[in-house]
């Protein structure tokens, strides 16, 4: 009987059972990618400053050059008052819309543009001088711009005018270039990096170009 008692109870212990944990699996995280805005940005041109007195030699350069380019072919050649058309070469002739200026260049003093002007105030004839007296006579070749001189015959514009030059363009030729506008003719020498301004108000010198004691037959000149 105790026997037996024992063995039923060491039986009915049983063996313990731990519960079983289910596996659990952690979502990977999907990866999205933000890409910045594409922005565009315009630049607006900077519309450069007309030059006036004082202005320095690069930013009236830079100022001409801003002009709309024409081409140099429709300049070589100068009409008469009587329609005689003349082959210039390889020089030009050109003036302003409004008459008031004329420039042309030349086998006679090569380097250098030479203008008729008609001047509101154009210096007067010098002293003990003869001859035939042209007030508005402007010679530019980069170092010297002399205004007024001495001329007993008309020179390089015996052949007439070359075609006007419209307001905004701008024409280059040898070692000058020329924009005109309705306040007048800009011309650079980029050699010498000096430019004027000629109108019928007078003549206005950029760059190295400083006025001088006018030498014999001048009204006026300027000088680097």
């Amino acid at each position: 009987m105790l026997g037996a008692t024992l063995l039923v109870a060491g039986c009915s212990k049983g063996a313990s059972v731990s519960p079983t944990t289910p596996s659990s699996s952690t979502p990977t995280p999907s990866s999205t990618t933000s890409k910045a805005p594409t922005t565009t940005t315009t630049t607006t041109p900077i519309e450069l400053p007309e030059p006036v007195a004082g202005t320095p030699y690069d930013a009236v350069a830079q100022w001409i050059s801003k002009g709309a380019p024409v081409n140099a072919t429709n300049f070589h050649s100068a009409t008469s008052q009587d329609g005689q058309k003349t082959d210039l070469g390889e020089n030009v002739a050109f003036k302003t819309p409004s008459g008031k200026t004329r420039c042309m260049t030349s086998n006679i003093e090569p380097g250098t543009l030479s203008c008729l002007v008609n001047l509101t105030n154009p210096p007067k004839r010098p002293a003990g001088t003869e001859g035939n007296w042209v007030g508005g006579w402007t010679d530019f070749n980069g170092q010297q711009v002399t205004v007024g001189g001495l001329h007993g015959d008309p020179g390089p514009f015996q052949s007439g005018d070359g075609n006007p030059l419209d307001y905004g363009g701008r024409l280059t030729f040898g070692d000058f270039a020329c924009r005109s506008e309705t306040s007048g003719l800009f011309c650079a020498n980029t050699k010498t990096k000096s430019a004027i301004r000629v109108s019928d108000a007078g003549i206005e010198p950029f760059g190295c170009l400083k006025e001088t004691t006018p030498s014999d037959g001048s009204g006026r000149e300027f000088s680097c």
